[in-house]
């Protein structure tokens, strides 16, 4: 009998043990939940709207959580339209990642990538949307949320580099590779805005297969 006391009481403490921890994880899951939910409320807002239209009361509202959360997760408005940015290229970060790891180049790969490229942009709008509109919206970008954009633009230009080294045989020369790059993400972007104006007359698959043609004019020109 003793036995049998004894051996209920550590399992009474064991599991006395655990209910701190599970209440511990209990809260970090809860405040992920709430940091999501309020990441969503704020990009869904922002491209129904504009950034400088989106106040935190109104993304509160959205999301269902109080201000003092939204102030507790990202410490300000720029704070959180930057966790909105940070998020959302992680997102095309990994599906772009994702192509440029399926192919092994060569002949089809770029026309591949670029077709890839235009459907992920299709599929996560609202980020990228905001990207590129934000700067247009204030006389001065604010400084935190400025340099998530040029990350975000930096890492797009790296990805193309990648691409275009997998794609194009013989190589070409760094100079003319960096350069083409360049203005394929300057190319990619002006797409989007212009299939945001007037979608049926702007394509952005059709657009890109032309990207993709004048590309190789451009590689070929040496």
């Amino acid at each position: 009998m003793v036995k049998g006391s004894q051996s209920n009481d550590v399992a009474r403490n064991a599991r006395k043990a655990t209910e701190p921890s599970k209440r511990g994880n209990l809260r970090l899951l809860q405040g992920d939940r709430s940091r999501k939910e309020i990441l969503d409320a704020a990009a869904r807002l922002a491209a129904q709207t504009s950034y400088a239209a989106t106040s935190i009361s109104e993304i509160s509202k959205a999301c269902g959580l109080p201000a003092s959360s939204i102030y507790w997760h990202f410490g300000s408005k720029q704070g959180l339209f930057a966790a909105v940015l940070e998020q959302g290229c992680q997102g095309w970060e990994a599906q772009f990642g994702a192509t440029l790891a399926a192919g092994r180049g060569g002949q089809g790969y770029l026309r591949r990538w670029l077709i890839a490229s235009a459907r992920t942009m299709q599929e996560r709008p609202n980020v990228l949307r905001l990207l590129l509109l934000l700067p247009l919206e204030q006389q001065e970008t604010d400084p935190v949320v400025a340099d998530v954009a040029r990350r975000v633009r930096q890492g797009a230009v790296e990805m193309t580099r990648t691409a275009l080294d997998k794609a194009i045989k013989p190589a070409l020369p760094p100079h003319r590779r960096d350069d083409l790059a360049e203005m394929i993400v300057s190319y990619m972007h002006g797409a989007f805005l212009a299939h945001l104006i007037d979608p049926r007359a702007n394509d952005l698959e059709k657009l890109f297969e032309r990207l993709h043609d004048h590309i190789l004019v451009l590689a070929e020109g040496g």
